[in-house]
């Protein structure tokens, strides 16, 4: 599907794979970040999903493509993301009575697969009028997919604090933000190895959880993945059952693309038990040159303290991240608690609704914005000489947290 506008020679057109896109577009406009590369994108196509559908917008001035925004059509379940604990009691009794409740058709942009980051951008170089024109092509595109695709309403998923003025600008004023799981990170010190950073009640809970992991349990990295990829996805879905919100459902296939798809730069940190060998934990991991993404977890749950093996992985994956000469860890939404204890700071997460159905309009306006509270989250754990050199790395990689 094309559209033209005359003054500017803007185009748009919609394709069906992320493998049918350029890279050297895609890469200029998104960057180095792993977890924004193609293959992202494409295991997620290639595991195919049950009911995920995806679209990608291309929008060219001329003949180079200046506007890139991936989106996919599915039927959300929004009680799986409501934040507040009053209300999701609430929709959770109510769901028994009504099953249908709150699961809606959805239009979205971004990935299906959590990222935390928004697909969302327009290239550099452009004048205010061709920025314009685009901005309108973007907006017509969106809106009527959204209405071609029958869905309920837009959501923009994962904007985040250091590109949501950025997102404001780009779609019309008519779009709602709303603030929800902020996510986490952990700032690599140069003049601070990992724990030292801490506060000292903070920096001894580190030493002796990882006195009670090296009883019993032994660190492994594993880079082809591919004949524990089972184990490792019967372990995750462990933890999807456990988890109060689910942001998404993936299959093993998923899993299996990633190691296919981002070779050496991804791995899984495995711990085993030292007497029977079984993995307990299992963490997979994206890299790049400035970042490691723990992207997500999968546990073997067993009568002992599941909690030394959490924070001792938290702890493992800081100090390898150190060990490659990373500047940033991002790990993700939820469980803020043990994750600021261990030296995390939060950056702000903003969901975007829009929707031309006066049902929804009202949900939106009237409802979304205390479903989707942020949760409350704890005070970091730094030592008042090492507050500055956060900051300062923080800064330097773009990051705007609250701390």
């Amino acid at each position: 599907m094309d559209c033209h506008t005359s003054s500017h020679n803007v185009r748009s057109r919609w394709v069906n794979s992320v493998s049918e896109i350029p890279s050297d577009a895609w890469d200029a406009l998104f960057g180095g970040n792993v977890i924004k590369r193609k293959e992202f994108l494409l295991a997620v196509e290639n595991a195919g999903i049950e009911d995920v559908t995806v679209h990608y917008l291309l929008v060219s001035l001329g003949e180079r493509i200046v506007s890139i925004v991936p989106c996919f059509t599915y039927d959300i379940d929004l009680i799986n993301l409501v934040s507040a604990k009053g209300p999701s009691k609430f929709f959770k009794s109510v769901r028994k009575l009504i099953p249908g409740l709150l699961r809606i058709k959805s239009f979205m942009t971004g990935t299906y697969a959590a990222s935390c980051e928004p697909f969302i951008d327009i290239a550099d170089g452009l004048t205010d009028d061709e920025k314009s024109e685009v901005r309108k092509v973007i907006e017509h595109e969106l809106k009527g997919m959204y209405a071609k695709t029958r869905s309920k309403f837009i959501f923009v998923k994962d904007a985040r604090e250091n590109s949501i003025e950025k997102v404001r600008d780009i779609l019309p004023d008519d779009f709602t933000y709303i603030v929800s799981f902020p996510t986490s990170l952990i700032p690599i010190l140069d003049d601070f190895p990992y724990p030292s950073a801490l506060k000292t009640k903070s920096k001894q809970r580190v030493r002796n959880i990882e006195k009670k992991f090296d009883e019993s349990f032994r660190w492994e990295i594993v880079s082809d993945f591919a004949k524990i990829n089972h184990d490792f996805f019967i372990r995750y879905r462990n933890v999807l059952e456990k988890a109060a919100n689910k942001f998404e459902f993936l299959n093993e296939k998923f899993f299996s693309e990633i190691n296919t798809l981002y070779g050496e730069d991804s791995f899984l940190l495995v711990a085993s038990d030292k007497v029977t060998g079984e993995p307990r934990l299992m963490t997979l991991v994206l890299e790049d040159e400035e970042r490691v993404v723990p992207l997500y977890l999968g546990i073997s749950y067993k009568e002992d303290d599941t909690r030394v093996l959490y924070l001792a992985n938290i702890f493992r994956i800081t100090r390898e991240a150190e060990k490659r000469g990373k500047r940033i860890i991002e790990f993700g939404q939820t469980s803020y608690y043990p994750k600021s204890l261990s030296g995390a700071v939060v950056e702000n997460v903003y969901y975007g609704f829009w929707s031309d159905k006066p049902l929804y309009k009202y949900l939106i306006n009237h409802l979304f914005g205390k479903i989707f509270a942020p949760p409350a989250i704890p005070g970091n754990s730094y030592s008042p000489k090492a507050v500055e050199a956060v900051r300062q790395r923080l800064e330097e990689c773009n990051i705007l947290p609250r701390i």
